[in-house]
């Protein structure tokens, strides 16, 4: 959704580039009206479970306490599709969270937004 709703927005500026003033102000106005709401929708429900899922892999000693971290963060939101660990130790939890901190900034920058311009700067994780 993030991406795709992004991209949209994206696509809609450059589309009326000759749109200044009064109407790239009206368009933006009706993408926030439209959009924002969704986006920090899901950033509402999303953050949550990167938030308890770090907690609980910093309470990990084993693979199988890590996977059944994973294992509750899509049981919280089954859209998730996380793999299970091989193995699990201090270089994984540091690469987990780094993954979990991009994410967690980015729905904050989300839900900070007041207008669809300030969601637009938000910077999508990428890589993960």
């Amino acid at each position: 959704m993030f991406k795709n709703g992004i991209i949209v927005m994206a696509v809609m500026v450059l589309l009326f580039p000759g749109c200044s003033g009064k109407h790239e102000g009206l368009i933006l106005g009706e993408m926030t009206k439209k959009m924002l709401p969704e986006l920090k929708e899901e950033a509402r429900s999303k953050k949550p479970v990167f938030v308890a899922g770090q907690k609980c892999l910093h309470k990990a000693q084993t693979v199988k306490e890590a996977n059944a971290c994973n294992a509750m963060m899509m049981k919280m939101n089954p859209d998730f599709e996380i793999g299970n660990f091989d193995t699990w130790g201090e270089k994984e939890l540091a690469e987990v969270d780094k993954m979990a901190n991009t994410y967690i900034a980015f729905y904050d920058c989300l839900l900070a937004a007041k207008n669809i311009s300030q969601a637009m700067e938000c910077k999508e994780p990428e890589g993960y």
